[in-house]
């Protein structure tokens, strides 16, 4: 019966919507290559991965899906459309400690992400804040 009672207090891992990370060209960035300049500004992959999302059609250039490599102009928009992705379970019980319309003081429940970051999107405090004001 604990058991069943503690996965109740858990959202289970679910997918997300997927994100679009955006950029806008700097004069420092005029004459690189799209894919170069995306494994220098996200360290997290590499040329040969940056250069699958091209290929799977993930990365516009200016609003059109590029279908290959191509060398940056100073305010080109270049954006990742990151697909949807598994966000983990979280616990979702929370307690407001204090609130007078001013300031909202919550006892939140460690493993519980405040705002997106570190694999979270969806399953944050924040989120699950604003579907309980609707």
């Amino acid at each position: 019966m604990l058991e069943e009672n503690l996965k109740q207090d858990w959202l289970p891992a679910q997918m997300n919507n997927g994100w679009a990370y955006s950029y806008i060209a700097k004069p420092v960035d005029s004459g690189s290559r799209v894919v170069c300049l995306l494994a220098k500004r996200y360290g997290h992959s590499s040329i040969e991965e940056w250069q699958g999302r091209l290929d799977a059609g993930e990365i516009l250039l200016n609003d059109i899906v590029l279908r290959q490599d191509k060398v940056i102009l100073v305010g080109d928009n270049i954006v990742w459309e990151r697909p949807p992705w598994e966000e983990p379970s979280i616990p979702h019980k929370w307690e407001v400690v204090f609130d007078n319309d001013d300031l909202l003081v919550i006892n939140k429940p460690s493993g519980l992400p405040v705002m997106a970051g570190g694999g979270y999107l969806q399953h944050t405090l924040t989120n699950l804040l604003k579907k309980e004001a609707v």
